[in-house]
């Protein structure tokens, strides 16, 4: 006879949802959640709410199954239309967990959740400036918040700020940091060479423009660093709606020499980054700065505000240098010391990558994560060597 061997017991089923995976610092981290995960312990999928993002496109092209959207075409769907097909994928897919990253992923989740009790809800918030927060973002996140059996923030200040917008006791929240994922940078040199052999040092910053990113901060500190005569020269990468503004700032203010608009420029973070000598962010919030991660990981001196997680990411004087918010003199001086020695921009950017890869990686992040879902789903927490 034949000894039958029990079946192994099914992965758990997760599905990770999101307006889409475009760009931006959430969606990096459903896409390293996406692809890090252990496959023997989890069944990971992704669920984009309006149609195809870049990332989702990109990944299917390498290969990668277990997206899904809802709209494929592009276009806003009717809530009860979005509803009804999120509540047959997650029926079809036999879904044990949902995990959503943006508010109206949270409200469909929920809803969903009301058809099929059995499945369990995380929510991760990533917005980082609450309570100054959209009123329709307000007024859905109070309402479906509750329906999470676990409420996630990716940083301590931000899970204070939420806990207070909401009246929610602060141990629902569940502090998970945001994890970089360590990817070989390709710089793109044909878009850097005008720049590099200009004879000034680079300082960058990458982000959409908008009044959140400080840009007009930006444009105030390279008026003084140009004052003081420093061979410095601000590379913007990003496009938004203050464009125009702040060009026209660059103008007004005799700066075409000193302040270059990039445009948005594809997979910046390993194609323009690279290629940078200083990073500077002088956003005037965040949550958990992705791409102050990524400056850090590729080794760059970094100046950045007090804002969101900054000061657990970067040690001020040792791995960067950190500023209030709206200080342009402490912007200025910080850059021209940066600017006048280059050993220190050398030693502060070492330092900064060590302790990233040693706090902040992505393999952390999906520990954290795995572990979560894990004690939600009760079974027993993944085993660290």
């Amino acid at each position: 006879m034949y000894r039958l061997t029990p079946p192994s017991p099914r992965r758990p089923r997760i599905m990770l949802l999101i307006r889409n995976l475009s760009g931006g610092g959430a969606e990096l981290v459903v896409e390293s959640l996406f692809t890090e995960f252990d496959r023997e312990i989890l069944d990971v999928s992704v669920c984009e709410l309006h149609g195809h993002g870049e990332k989702a496109i990109a990944l299917a092209e390498a290969g990668h199954t277990q997206i899904f959207s809802l709209n494929p075409t592009g276009g806003r769907l009717s809530v009860p239309a979005r509803l009804s097909r999120l509540w047959r994928l997650v029926r079809t897919q036999q879904i044990d967990l949902l995990h959503s990253h943006s508010t109206d992923a949270l409200a469909d989740a929920a809803a969903c959740r009301l058809l099929v009790p059995r499945v369990r809800l995380v929510h991760t918030f990533h917005f980082g400036n609450y309570p100054h927060h959209a009123p329709t973002h307000l007024r859905l996140e109070r309402i479906f918040h509750r329906f999470a059996d676990q409420l996630v923030a990716v940083g301590f200040g931000q899970a204070d700020a939420i806990a207070r917008t909401y009246g929610i006791e602060r141990s629902r929240i569940h502090v998970i940091w945001n994890g970089i994922k360590v990817r070989d940078g390709q710089v793109d040199h044909g878009l850097l060479s005008p720049y590099v052999g200009s004879g000034k040092v680079l300082i960058g910053t990458i982000g959409t423009l908008i009044p959140q990113k400080g840009h007009a901060d930006l444009i105030a500190v390279a008026a003084e660093i140009k004052r003081l005569g420093l061979p410095a020269l601000f590379l913007v990468v990003g496009w938004g709606p203050l464009h125009g503004e702040l060009a026209a700032a660059v103008r007004d203010h005799g700066l075409a020499d000193t302040v270059v608009f990039m445009g948005w420029v594809k997979d910046a973070a390993t194609t323009v980054l690279p290629g940078l000598d200083i990073f500077f962010q002088p956003s005037k919030w965040e949550a958990m700065s992705m791409v102050l991660l990524e400056a850090a990981v590729a080794g760059k001196a970094i100046v950045c505000t007090s804002v969101g997680e900054a000061r657990n990411v970067i040690t001020h004087g040792r791995t960067g240098f950190i500023v209030a918010p709206g200080d342009i003199a402490s912007m200025t001086q910080a850059l021209a010391t940066l600017v006048r020695d280059r050993e220190l921009r050398d030693a502060l950017g070492s330092a900064a990558r060590q302790d990233v890869l040693r706090r902040f990686t992505a393999d952390q992040m999906v520990l954290q994560y795995t572990d979560l879902y894990r004690g939600i789903l009760g079974i027993e927490a993944t085993r660290r060597n």
